[in-house]
């Protein structure tokens, strides 16, 4: 403020003669805006604790469990209670005793949605598989050891399923859900999700949204209770972007069951107000849990860290397993401790997505791609034999 009421007045005095700017005054000096800067932050803080934790994301640690422990964002239907990884928190949940380690598995997904022929959708598809290649490097970047998959459905899906293999994922062809009637536009690629729970050969499954991104290592939530979900004030209540469940072939055919009475067309479906989730398979999962067992367990805030929703301080944002949704161009690191060479691993899968996307959108596949360069190759071989040959 004191640098622009300088610059105000010095263009007065341009047009003024000299003596008329009344509100001269000298440029701020470093410390000075610091101070400013200081008085600022702590009068944010005193408004953020007069507002309740709650509603202030300042407040919040990277180890809280909202729900659990502050009673935020709870629904009457759905318990939340506190797994081992909360903070300080009463009647939490055991660390197994045994150093065994389930069966676990880290799902993503790759679903086309809507109408392909718009170039909406296609857009957005594109940007999903873009986010998802973010997803994959940053898991190697962490060295995770947990097996990797990727449901995909849609048609013309081959050639990206091939690029995530070479990312290290498996890829697996799963049934299209119907789409409920109430399910909104946004999130219609969400309901691939509930198929997760048909994967019986795991004792456990982390599922990971593609517009996440993963800073430390977290196949110790391979030992999280199941189901396992982060609670979020602009989802009122649980977030499915990270979850940990437990797959069950019954337990899935009492969650489809669930699915077709939400979906009957004589019940109405009712959003809650400021739900930004809502219309998606987080209504399932709610409804799902509620009936089936009547609680959920909670993750701390770091696994599920909201960018756009979550104003946490830095020194807590250094604790933070996994960013959510905020996009491909995101930072490859929320701490300066983070180094190099790993961003540089995250960057060259984002950039290789880029390309084979382009070359997708162009018509051009991978075997055409391939058949170009071999024959490249043998021409320019044949070349070289040709000038050796003349010269001998």
């Amino acid at each position: 403020v004191a640098c622009i009421m300088a610059r105000h007045c010095h263009a007065l005095q341009q047009r003024e003669p000299a003596g008329q700017c009344r509100y001269a005054v000298r440029p701020a000096s470093p410390l000075s805006l610091l101070a400013v800067l200081l008085i600022t932050h702590n009068l944010q803080v005193a408004f953020a604790a007069t507002k309740g934790i709650c509603s202030s994301s300042t407040l919040w640690h990277a180890n809280s469990c909202l729900c659990s422990q502050y009673q935020c964002f709870m629904r009457k239907e759905l318990e939340c209670r506190p797994s081992f990884f909360c903070e300080n928190t009463a009647n939490q949940t055991r660390p197994p005793e045994t150093t065994y380690l389930p069966r676990a598995a880290i799902a993503t997904a790759l679903v086309q949605s809507g109408n392909t022929s718009h170039m909406f959708s296609r857009r957005r598809f594109h940007q999903s598989y873009l986010s998802l290649c973010n997803l994959l490097g940053s898991l190697a970047r962490v060295n995770s050891r947990l097996p990797l998959f990727t449901m995909t459905m849609g048609d013309e899906m081959s050639e990206y399923e091939e690029r995530l293999r070479e990312l290290g994922s498996l890829t697996v062809r799963v049934k299209q859900y119907l789409l409920p009637r109430w399910a909104a536009a946004y999130h219609s690629a969400s309901f691939v999700k509930l198929g997760i729970l048909n994967f019986t050969m795991f004792d456990k499954i982390i599922f990971i949204d593609n517009d996440c991104e993963i800073h430390n290592n977290i196949d110790h939530l391979a030992a999280a209770p199941a189901p396992s979900f982060v609670f979020h004030r602009q989802d009122t209540g649980l977030n499915s972007g990270l979850m940990v469940v437990q797959p069950d072939a019954k337990a899935a055919g009492r969650l489809r069951r669930v699915f077709d009475e939400l979906n009957a067309p004589d019940r109405p479906h009712t959003r809650i107000p400021g739900n930004k989730g809502a219309g998606s398979d987080q209504d399932v999962w709610n409804a799902f849990f509620a009936k089936e067992l009547g609680y959920v367990y909670e993750l701390p805030v770091r696994y599920n860290f909201r960018t756009a929703w979550t104003g946490m301080q830095v020194s807590e944002r250094c604790q933070v397993h996994i960013t959510h949704g905020d996009g491909v161009e995101k930072l490859m690191g929320v701490c300066s401790h983070q180094n190099e060479s790993a961003k540089q691993l995250g960057a060259r899968s984002v950039q290789k997505g880029r390309r084979d996307a382009s070359a997708l959108k162009r018509g051009a596949t991978w075997s055409q791609r391939n058949a170009s360069l071999s024959t490249s190759r043998r021409a320019a071989r044949s070349e070289v034999k040709s000038q050796r040959s003349a010269g001998k």
